[in-house]
């Protein structure tokens, strides 16, 4: 499955969407769909949620920037790895 198909079927519209609400270029979010799989999802889900939120009332950048980093740490403690 591609990282475009991966994002739609979470519920967002493509990886365009995953890269506006992650601020991640294009290519990275699409190394890390083939490297760092686990990492991929778990932003791909909270991309999701955030727009779900997003969509019930607006919220800043800020707090939709809050939340990523909290998925990306989430991520470095369940794979050890630093991001």
């Amino acid at each position: 499955m591609t990282p475009s198909e991966r994002c739609k079927r979470a519920g967002l519209s493509g990886l365009k969407e995953l890269v506006q609400i992650t601020e991640q270029s294009e290519q990275t979010l699409i190394n890390w769909a083939s490297k760092k799989s686990i990492l991929f999802d778990v932003l791909v889900k909270g991309a999701a949620a955030t727009k779900i939120e997003s969509e019930k009332r607006i919220e800043p950048k800020s707090k939709i920037r809050t939340l990523v980093e909290q998925l990306l740490e989430e991520v470095e403690a369940k794979t050890g790895e630093r991001l």
